[in-house]
């Protein structure tokens, strides 16, 4: 993983602080973007950049399994990622790893 992609990947594997019962997700969504903004004004990441890989949320699960378990297509690469913008359906998607083949 690229060094400006790290703090993201690092707040989503640490351990969420425990919530009231009663937290609204309007309210958790906040405290998200609240992190993901304190950390990217922490490191001065490239608003660009952030913009590019914030997308990458929302890969198709099996695609992201590929990824952690290095079976994507060799020329897959972060940068091969974003180079277009990323298609919202799951299946688009996995076109698009096909034609990386």
């Amino acid at each position: 993983m690229t060094a400006p992609a790290q703090p993201y990947a690092d707040a989503c594997r640490r351990p969420r602080e425990a919530a009231p019962s009663s937290s609204a997700p309007e309210e958790r969504g906040k405290r998200v973007a609240h992190e993901i903004n304190a950390r990217h004004n922490a490191d001065k990441a490239c608003v660009l950049h952030t913009a590019k890989l914030l997308p990458l949320a929302y890969l198709a699960p099996d695609l992201v399994e590929m990824i952690l378990e290095g079976r994507q297509p060799p020329r897959l690469t972060l940068t091969a990622l974003i180079a277009q913008p990323l298609p919202h359906s799951w299946p688009q998607q996995r076109a698009r790893f096909a034609a990386l083949r």
